[in-house]
């Protein structure tokens, strides 16, 4: 019921910046970059195979770690990044989309919330 209610809805505080080569130089800057470390799970060229794929991750409050490599959501179920390649993204593949995943997060998966703190909404859409 939350989801549906307007107040909910994610709405970037400026406009879609232009897709133009510079702005996908910041983006790549950025996933490259230690701030965000989005290259650790989805891989430099962004196909899911980041180092973090490879580790054995502790559970959520305990220092015991799950018996798999990898990522894992909430409940303890193996969660491999996606690969940003084939275009399919949870939530939808618009633009805007994609820039409220990256600035909620997706709870219960390991994706982590970028906005409004470790991001400004014009560096989330480039």
């Amino acid at each position: 019921t939350r989801a549906e209610d307007p107040a909910s809805v994610i709405t970037p505080s400026v406009a879609r910046v232009a897709d133009t080569p510079a702005s996908r130089a910041n983006g790549r800057l950025l996933y490259m970059s230690d701030k965000t470390k989005c290259y650790t799970c989805h891989g430099a060229t962004g196909r899911g195979n980041g180092g973090a794929t490879e580790d054995f991750w502790p559970k959520p409050g305990s220092t015991e770690k799950y018996a798999e490599r990898g990522l894992h959501d909430t409940w303890g179920n193996k969660l491999p990044p996606r690969n940003l390649r084939l275009g399919q993204y949870r939530g939808g593949r618009r633009p805007v989309d994609v820039f409220r995943r990256i600035y909620a997060g997706i709870k219960g998966t390991p994706m982590p919330a970028f906005g409004g703190s470790v991001l400004k909404d014009e560096e989330i859409w480039d």
